[in-house]
């Protein structure tokens, strides 16, 4: 997995101080803390996504209601991810 490679090469580049959240997450009138959590967020589900269409395993059926919500979404099912 490419791609989950390169996604945790960013997040460990933020995490360590050498980019910040809020120049991946561009939304105005966002801390970095919430643009770091909505990485975190894009992240785990983007991840579990892939592993979706790979191996046809999932959390039963997940669709993304709308492309204008899809960080909204993405940042619920982070915290229903890490309750787990």
């Amino acid at each position: 997995m490419i791609a989950s490679k390169c996604i945790q090469e960013i997040q460990q580049d933020i995490k360590e101080g050498r980019k910040k959240a809020s120049d991946i997450i561009p939304i105005p009138s966002i801390s970095e803390e919430q643009a770091r959590e909505l990485y975190s967020a894009w992240r785990a589900h983007f991840i579990d996504r892939m592993e979706r269409e790979q191996f046809k395993v999932g959390w039963g059926d997940i669709s993304t209601p709308n492309s204008a919500s899809e960080l909204d979404y993405d940042l619920e099912y982070y915290k229903l991810f890490i309750s787990k």
